[in-house]
């Protein structure tokens, strides 16, 4: 063990000791006979948790004490890890865990003993498996009226326990009442007495499967105990065990092959978070975000599928990972409509760096008499040169080749779209910066766990004097109009390069009314730091970044000039929206007390001139029909997100799967008729790398790109809810639903409306 390090711990007031590997103490070893491991604090376990605490204190920006975490609250997140739907514990369980175990969670998190981790955790085994037993019997004896009327709300997270047994059996008559719909729904069946029996044994059968995948290893509950103890700090901060980091060195390296995804349990589901482009799931155009993964298949050339409902995440993250080439059955429950399910095949392959790399069009915005030529960049993240890639990508000389290629095809404004960039490199960021703002600018603050604030700017590839005035200025790579782009999906880098382009005056924000919000940075910290033994890690929130204005991003994120809402702007993926974000605050501004206009900026923004921008905006916003369009699919959509009840009359539910169909071909055959008569005309410009790539392609690839351009989020991202489909049936019917299904017409109506915005800007400084 490291010395110093020990000492420390000692000096923070740590009474537990940590055991080395060489002491001897007895490990629980799980027998193969047994279904349910014998839960205990072990060597490794113990060890964990004191040096999580240890590092929770030294290094978390906010140095919270764990004395300081109110661990009544902490012990409610943990059962409510545990029991997501809060239909399995009651209030007086939840208050007899916290008079129980609450006073002596100080010592034992100084001690490293969990034994409360097991005791509850053992308690929910028991209570869930007598909750199957009696959803059998149930299922078995109890008549449903499935046109009863009522609703059963599905997102319980922040609703209180059941009072008694007697509100939790309503609760769950309800939720099989839904259960019993869904099936009939997704299997198109008849509302016959043998159709709901059917229905009924389905619904039975599933919920014992998840009798048994929640049976989890006591590593895995161990983790659980210990970010239910992060999170009480912010959310991004978590504890791995040595399992665990092998799976998240194994995503930040892309080392083995899947669907390209990133999913989060929802009470029990496993559900798409987030679409990484160039992957699978991203290439075939079938998924929304918010989709539900209800079984897998990987046995190749099988049609057996294994049902991951209440399975943990790890472990179905392992059932997606394979050899590339390799295909993956997936049945998939609709985000929006939980009736509604498919069976989608993928092929595992590796999210490529080509196929997140920038790519531009220059579009013919029309003004009057005449159209104006608009360039656009597309960049999906902040990709870098690293010493493990070949390829070598670099973000900066890949926007440098497009810009100058835009410019040598005229165009007269740029837009650069970072709508689904969740960000990437740092460095790259600040690159991007200098091509529009040239040399020593601020980009971005950042103030580490000790106060300490450090401005980064953009490189000094200035000519400079011996006394250090500034003699020769690097032009910038564009000097004219600009416009950022944006949405709630925009984080991270995405962020610094759009708050450090809007603090210094050099583009224009468009898109959602503001970006995602996340203004922390995280460092892995392994505890092998302390002794070769010791083999967990913590991803830790160690500072926080700021605008060159010296305001946080953080939850507010960086706001629109001029707003155009997208679907985004509905949906729940801000900083805001998770648990116990950090608070936002501000730095002094390293921005210069007396600015003066960049001398070569052809393009300066006034207050004046975003408020005659916006009201241009407002008015072909209020006007245009293609905007009644995106008016009515959002309200739509935001209805749905709102809504976290379901109706329990059948019926009801079959007339809003009509309405919803009738909807989609309206908006299907609407946005047609747009496509038809008011298309920009648009040529696209490739990087020279892209072209090289294109002449060695197969025609399978070629197939690919094509499927890509299909699941863009250019066009409306409304949740669709056609008939579902059962996963025994052929793959011909699945194949024809969701053909119908992906077909919208390419009309991105946002990205539009920044064009003509753009357009109005070069009209302005021609006047």
């Amino acid at each position: 063990m490291n010395l110093n390090l020990f000492k420390v711990l000692a000096f923070a007031g740590f009474a537990g000791t940590l055991l080395s590997a060489q002491e001897s103490e007895s490990v629980n070893v799980v027998s193969p006979s047994r279904e349910i491991p014998l839960y205990t604090t072990t060597r490794e376990m113990k060890n964990d948790t004191i040096i999580t605490s240890l590092y929770l204190e030294r290094l978390h920006i906010t140095h919270k004490k764990i004395e300081d975490v109110d661990k009544r609250e902490f012990l409610e997140r943990y059962v409510g890890t545990l029991d997501g739907s809060r239909m399995i514990f009651l209030e007086e369980d939840v208050r007899l865990f916290q008079e129980r175990f609450a006073s002596m969670l100080d010592n034992n998190f100084k001690n490293g003993n969990i034994y409360p981790a097991f005791e509850i955790y053992k308690v929910f085994l028991e209570k869930y498996a007598a909750r199957v037993a009696w959803i059998r019997n149930e299922l078995t004896t109890a008549k449903f009226d499935l046109r009863q009327g009522g609703t059963f709300t599905l997102d319980r997270k922040k609703l209180p326990w059941p009072k008694d047994a007697a509100a939790a059996d309503r609760l769950w008559r309800e939720r099989l009442c839904n259960d019993l719909i869904n099936e009939l729904l997704s299997g198109k069946e008849t509302l016959d007495d043998a159709a709901v029996a059917a229905a009924a044994e389905r619904v039975a059968s599933r919920y014992e499967k998840i009798a048994k995948n929640i049976v989890l290893e006591p590593w895995e509950v161990e983790e659980i105990f210990l970010n239910a103890l992060t999170s009480e700090f912010d959310p991004h901060t978590t504890f791995f065990t040595a399992q665990s980091m092998a799976d998240f060195q194994i995503a930040m390296r892309n080392a083995l092959c899947g669907i390209g995804a990133v999913l989060y349990d929802d009470d029990g589901y496993c559900t798409i978070r987030e679409i990484m482009p160039g992957g699978p799931v991203e290439r075939s155009g079938q998924f929304e975000v918010g989709d539900r993964l209800i079984a897998v298949g990987t046995k190749q050339g099988s049609d057996e599928m294994v049902d991951v409902i209440g399975m943990r995440l790890n472990r179905i993250v392992h059932m997606l990972r394979g050899k590339k080439g390799e295909k993956v059955r997936l049945y998939v429950e609709s985000g929006s409509d939980h009736s509604r399910r498919r069976v989608i095949v993928l092929e595992r392959d590796e999210i490529k760096i080509a196929e997140q790399l920038a790519s531009a069009k220059l579009i013919s915005v029309p003004a009057g008499e005449k159209s104006v030529p608009v360039g656009v960049i597309n960049l999906p993240g902040f990709y870098g040169r690293d010493s493990d890639d070949a390829l070598a990508f670099s973000t900066t000389d890949d926007v440098r080749e497009l810009l100058e290629k835009l410019k040598k095809l005229g165009a007269r404004a740029i837009i650069l779209d970072l709508r689904q960039n969740g960000g990437g490199y740092l460095n790259e960021a600040i690159n991007l910066t200098e091509l529009f703002v040239g040399a020593n600018q601020p980009v971005v603050r950042i103030k580490d766990a000790a106060g300490t604030v450090v401005t980064y700017k953009t490189g000094q590839s200035s000519l400079l004097s011996a006394a250090g005035n500034l003699l020769i200025q690097t032009p910038a790579s564009w000097d004219g109009p600009m416009i950022i782009l944006t949405s709630k999906a925009s984080a991270s880098a995405s962020e610094i390069v759009a708050g450090a382009l809007s603090d210094n005056g050099r583009a224009l924000i468009v898109g959602d009314p503001q970006t995602h919000g996340k203004g922390s940075v995280q460092e892995v910290k392994p505890y092998s730091l302390i002794g070769k033994d010791y083999n967990a890690s913590i991803k830790v929130t160690r500072s926080k970044w700021y605008a060159p204005s010296g305001n946080s991003i953080q939850l507010n994120g960086v706001p629109a000039d001029i707003a155009i809402p997208s679907t985004y702007s509905v949906l729940p993926v801000a900083e805001s929206d998770l648990e116990n974000p950090l608070p936002w605050d501000s730095v002094e501004s390293a921005l210069p007390k007396n600015p003066q206009k960049y001398a070569w900026l052809k393009a300066p923004i006034s207050q004046e001139l975003i408020d005659r921008l916006a009201e241009s905006s407002k008015r072909r916003q209020a006007e245009l029909p293609e905007f009644q369009t995106l008016t009515h699919s959002l309200a739509w959509f935001k209805d749905r997100q709102d809504d976290k009840s379901v109706c329990l009359n059948i019926d009801k539910r079959l007339e809003t799967r009509e309405a919803d169909m009738e909807l989609y071909a309206h908006i299907k055959e609407t946005l047609a008729a747009y496509e038809a008569k008011d298309a920009f005309p648009c040529k696209e410009i490739k990087l020279e790398s892209a072209l090289a790539k294109e002449k060695t392609e197969s025609e399978s690839a070629a197939g690919t790109k094509k499927a890509k351009k299909k699941s863009s989020a250019d066009r409306i991202n409304i949740a669709l809810t056609i008939p579902g489909v059962n996963p025994k049936t052929a793959d011909k019917e699945d194949n024809a639903l969701l053909d119908n299904e992906d077909d919208l017409p390419d009309f991105d109506i946002v990205l539009r409306e920044a064009a003509r915005i753009a357009a109005d800007w070069v009209g302005s400084l021609e006047k």
